[in-house]
């Protein structure tokens, strides 16, 4: 999913570069790059910077090479990143299998486990978005706590 992602983004960047070089008029070429810049850019400047920003992005992306879509080296590293950053957060879950016999009392340990983790994504989370850090890490837990109680009554 990263690579496709890394991909889709290239390709993303390409289609605007293409559309403002293939737009009729410098009219036209604004107004490409009017629609996808623009929610972005909204809330943070006023009417007349963004318009002068949009003209320096035209004057840049008229004459700027269309970047290739295929696939890095680069993009290959991130995945196998991301893969290894998902396999060691599952790895303590399933730590508790291994360890006891009683499969009933190895899932309410990993469950156990699996709270705890979702408690701290929610406070680590909560720094970043400068929220109130234990109503984050609260929320994440009555989450955590809903889904558990869903699969016991689906029967795990």
């Amino acid at each position: 999913m990263y690579v496709m992602n890394c991909m889709a983004e290239r390709s993303s960047r390409a289609r605007l570069i293409r559309a403002v070089q293939c737009a009729p008029d410098p009219g036209t070429a604004l107004a490409v790059i009017r629609y996808e810049v623009e929610p972005e850019l909204e809330s943070l400047a006023k009417p007349e910077d963004r318009e002068a920003l949009y003209r320096a992005m035209l004057k840049h992306l008229a004459r700027s090479a269309i970047p290739g879509t295929t696939l890095k080296k680069k993009d290959l590293y991130g995945g196998l990143a991301s893969f290894w950053l998902v396999f060691m957060s599952c790895l303590p879950v399933v730590v508790p299998f291994l360890i006891f016999s009683r499969p009933t009392l190895a899932l309410r340990v990993s469950n156990f486990l699996l709270i705890a983790m979702l408690f701290v994504v929610g406070k680590r989370w909560a720094a970043y978005a400068s929220t109130n850090r234990l109503v984050a890490g609260l929320a994440m837990v009555a989450i955590g706590l809903l889904l558990v109680g869903v699969a016991v009554l689906l029967g795990g």
